[in-house]
């Protein structure tokens, strides 16, 4: 090529490159990632050859509000990362377009690592703390949420002891990482709360059982209605008062398993307290059965102890009977007869219920020996002793038989006490209703309950007395009953058959019963012919009931006048009533042919 055609191309060139740079510019404006581009690229070049770090400036927020203003965030962060580092601290003023470009990348979801570190880098360059506070939260936010411990830490304390870290900021981050991590025990994590002072620490539960303040994070867990957290955090503390909270929790979780141990913490707590009442009950409700039993045991009520004891030994046993002696002696000396006999009758049934034969016999004769004692004090004291005295001691030597069992000699004791109605009851409990019954009626009659002197009645086996009662208070089922248990089987059959209308009661099978065992069947029969014979019965009812009848002397109940009366007075109503049927039938059959007739003629049979 020439030199000529050279130099023309050079000055082609030359004269057309502000042209081909107008185009370039026109197109940028129809592409922004384009223009974003050409951006950067004059940036690189001006960073290269121009002094002028003022211009460059300009260009680079140039470049950040591009980014920002198209929402290319991805760019953003490159453009950033690239140029910001080299233009060094001190930089222009240029508030507004960091600002923009801040407050985009902060908003911008998902975070990123880069896009945080974007930030953090344009927060440096505004003079506002508050700015340079957000983009640290949103670091420590996102280090939870990757679950990096050390790092998270690691910027925790940095902000603590820079003191710009507030008890909600940290809140938020522990929540962050809470809901995906735990503490662990080999992360410093106990290190730094313990560094915080009480007023510091985040309201979170497990912030608290951290730093070991186990109350405090028991009662935050449970207002989170995190019972099992809760629980978990009481359960391994002592004292009657966190047991207690401990069983209120479980209670709330609502899980048995978790209830039962939790009344066997309280439990243990009352024992501890030496309040086995109280321990008694909650044993109860863990079921511990052996810790009931010994709380019993404990209480002196030796007979409870033996029945809920879930394996007898022969020591255990002894220790039974070494407590039982010394007891009833004491009780003896004292004379407290009936807390003596209470106590040895209660071994007593408690023994003979576990299979404790042999120790069952032996306390009964130790039952004998007392009521014998007790026997002869009562004697002595009524020798000597008032009226009005005397009938204190019939009362106290009528609880005594009560308590040993001797029913008949408590209520005859009660009866000298003049205690009729609580002699009624012992007569009562020793079946004798007789007896029951006399006393009864020997209270006050304001005091006496007239069921109770049916029931009596009944029990001691005066049923028609019983019954009478019953049918005069209108229980027509009871008394019925009754009657018929007192052999009154006819009074029995007319009662009931007042329940019944005329027509269902002759064909009852419960009042041809009756009426058999009362041997009175044959009013069964009349009642059916004095209602076939009434006027105004068609042939079909009167038929009805003379069958009633024939039934009744197939079944052999009734004598042969009933089988001729029946002979007679059956066929005529059959014979009538076939005739009729006869009759009846003729005129169905005409109807029958007359509405074919009409169907076929319009032709309804032809489909």
């Amino acid at each position: 090529m020439s030199n000529w055609h050279l130099n023309w191309q050079r000055l082609f060139h030359t004269l057309c490159r502000p042209l081909i740079s107008l185009v370039r510019k026109v197109q940028g404006w129809k592409n922004p990632r384009q223009q974003l581009t050409w951006t950067c690229e004059k940036l690189e070049r001006q960073l290269e050859t121009s002094p002028d770090r003022e211009k460059a400036w300009r260009t680079y927020t140039q470049a950040l509000l591009l980014a920002g203003k198209f929402s290319y965030r991805l760019e953003l962060t490159q453009v950033i990362l690239k140029f910001d580092p080299l233009f060094g601290e001190q930089t222009p003023s240029s508030g507004l377009a960091i600002g923009k470009a801040l407050s985009f990348l902060l908003k911008a979801k998902p975070q990123t690592s880069q896009s945080l570190d974007a930030a953090w880098r344009l927060s440096q360059r505004l003079p506002e703390p508050s700015s340079r506070q957000e983009v640290q939260q949103q670091i420590c936010l996102q280090a939870a949420r990757i679950g990096n411990s050390n790092l998270l830490l690691a910027k925790l304390l940095k902000r603590y002891n820079e003191g710009n870290l507030s008890k909600t900021e940290l809140s938020e981050i522990v929540k962050v990482f809470l809901s995906r991590y735990t503490f662990q025990l080999t992360a410093p994590w106990q290190s730094f709360f313990a560094q915080l002072q009480p007023e510091e620490l985040p309201p979170i539960h497990q912030v608290y059982a951290l730093v070991e303040r186990y109350i405090e994070a028991s009662d935050l867990a449970a207002a989170a209605k995190d019972y099992r957290s809760a629980i978990g955090y009481l359960t391994p503390l002592g004292g009657q008062e966190n047991a207690l909270r401990l069983l209120s929790l479980a209670n709330q979780l609502g899980d048995e398993n978790v209830i039962a141990q939790a009344h066997g913490k309280v439990a243990e707590s009352f024992w501890q307290d030496s309040n086995y009442s109280a321990a008694l009950t909650h044993f109860q409700q863990a079921g511990n059965l052996e810790q009931v039993s010994n709380c019993h045991q404990r209480l002196g009520e030796l007979g409870p102890a033996i029945t809920s004891r879930p394996l007898i030994t022969p020591e255990w046993m002894q220790s039974i009977w070494d407590a039982l002696e010394n007891t009833v002696r004491l009780h003896i000396d004292r004379q407290e007869f009936l807390a003596a006999v209470q106590l040895l009758k209660s071994v007593a049934v408690a023994s003979q219920e576990k299979s404790q034969v042999a120790e069952a016999q032996r306390v009964q004769r130790w039952l004998s020996e007392a009521l014998r004692t007790a026997h002869s004090a009562l004697t002595a004291e009524l020798s000597s002793c008032k009226e009005q005295s005397r009938l204190n001691v019939f009362k106290r030597w009528s609880l005594l038989e009560e308590a040993a069992g001797n029913y008949l000699e408590a209520a005859l004791q009660a009866e000298k006490a003049h205690d009729y109605f609580a002699a009624s009851v012992l007569f009562e409990k020793a079946g004798a209703f007789g007896q029951a019954l006399v006393a009864l009626e020997s209270a006050s009659p304001e005091a006496v309950d007239p069921r109770k002197k049916a029931q009596l009645l009944q029990e001691g086996g005066d049923f028609f007395m019983a019954a009478s009662l019953y049918e005069k208070w209108g229980e027509t089922e009871q008394a019925i009953a009754l009657y018929a248990q007192a052999g009154e089987f006819l009074r029995a059959a007319e009662l009931y058959q007042r329940q019944l209308d005329d027509e269902s009661v002759l064909f009852d099978d419960r009042f041809q019963e009756l009426l058999q065992k009362a041997g009175r069947i044959e009013q069964l029969a009349e009642l059916c012919a004095a209602k076939a014979n009434a006027t105004g019965q068609s042939n079909t009812q009167k038929a009805k009931y003379w069958q009633r009848i024939q039934d009744l002397a197939k079944q052999g109940l009734l004598r042969q006048k009933w089988l001729d009366l029946v002979a007679i007075e059956l066929p005529g109503m059959e014979a009538l009533d076939r005739r009729h049927f006869e009759e009846q039938a003729s005129e169905w059959v005409k109807d029958a042919t007359f509405i074919s007739d009409r169907v076929a003629s319009s032709g309804v049979l032809a489909l």
